[in-house]
């Protein structure tokens, strides 16, 4: 039971333990302190918008199984540079920084071109009209002296579906809450003199929707054009001119009114984003394939030796340009 001061937003807890007997005498020395960091409680903690790429979705089903990269986040922002008086002391950019972030359907956040945590498939899936999770991650060793950038990827996930029947009769566009992918995000800067400093979502981000990433989908998967990879090289490091590279604008305001609800509009509102508790999705083993052999319709196989969830790690060498591969994942091949 904590019987301690009232916990504040966005703080960080120092904590030891200590066992007693039934008289009160000491059993055991105090443990090595360990720290644990309070989320955002409150609403009005949250000064973040929710931002988009665009409002619109659309017009039909055959719509939205044309190409539909995620939408890509990214703002700048400047941090004090090194002391100028003595270079050579190694004075950090920050002493603390920890980042809220939730995107809908899944986010992946990049800081000056290094992901933040390392969780898959984040947010957690909720029913979105109750419940939306957030993530939160210490951030201070990924930001440097003066400029520096965020980026976000905005994968569709189970918010953005596409309007298939699953299992025949299910039609996920219809039974869940869904509309166009968005994000929300809150990074909160401690400097090294004190002084606080909050960098947070909203109309001034850029933002598009073009990349590599044609087609993405949980159960349909994604489609990768490795053609188009130098059109975003760079785009969530400092000093990527969006304004000189094509399909860059400014990001719009994420509009609550045309999120569905079982199929029906106008009744969503966000609500506060609640920390998520359960363990992250992450990579946590790296297998090979135990064996490979041809089949004569010129697929190969690979068999792994066991069922497992992931993704295949694969380099492609001699191939031209515009030569497909398609990657098909199987729990038990019928040919076995």
């Amino acid at each position: 039971v904590w019987d301690g001061m009232r916990l504040a937003s966005d703080t960080r807890v120092s904590w030891t333990v200590q066992t007693r007997d039934a008289a009160g005498a000491e059993c055991s020395a105090l443990e090595r302190s360990s720290l644990f960091h309070v989320g955002l409680l409150q609403p009005h903690d949250w000064r973040g918008e929710w931002i988009s790429h665009s409002n619109r979705l659309p017009s039909t089903d055959c719509g939205f199984y044309s190409p539909s990269p995620p939408p890509l986040m990214r703002t700048e922002f400047n941090l004090p540079e090194l002391s100028s008086i003595d270079p050579a002391i190694n004075t950090p950019a920050a002493m603390s920084a920890t980042v809220h972030v939730v995107g809908l359907g899944y986010s992946q956040l990049w800081i000056n071109g290094m992901r933040a945590g390392d969780a898959e498939l984040d947010p957690a899936l909720t029913s979105y009209n109750r419940t939306v999770l957030y993530s939160s991650w210490d951030v201070t060793d990924l930001l440097r002296p003066g400029r520096n950038a965020i980026g976000i990827e905005v994968g569709h996930g189970w918010f953005n579906q596409l309007p298939f029947n699953l299992f025949g009769k299910f039609h996920l566009r219809s039974e869940m809450t869904v509309g166009p992918s968005r994000a929300l995000l809150q990074l909160n800067i401690q400097l090294p003199n004190g002084t606080a400093v909050n960098i947070q979502t909203g109309a001034h981000w850029q933002c598009a929707a073009v990349g590599p990433r044609t087609h993405s989908n949980i159960y349909l998967g994604e489609a990768f054009d490795a053609r188009l990879s130098s059109a975003v090289e760079g785009w969530h490091t400092p000093g990527f001119d969006a304004n000189a590279s094509a399909g860059w604008s400014s990001c719009v305001l994420a509009d609550d009114g045309v999120v569905a609800v079982e199929n029906t509009t106008g009744s969503w509102q966000a609500p506060q984003p609640v920390l998520q508790s359960a363990p992250p999705v992450r990579v946590t083993a790296r297998w090979t394939a135990q064996a490979g052999w041809w089949l004569r319709d010129g697929t190969f196989v690979l068999d792994f030796g066991q069922e497992l969830t992931g993704w295949l790690d694969m380099a492609v060498t001699g191939a031209k340009e515009g030569t497909e591969i398609s990657i098909v994942s199987v729990y038990l091949p019928s040919f076995v």
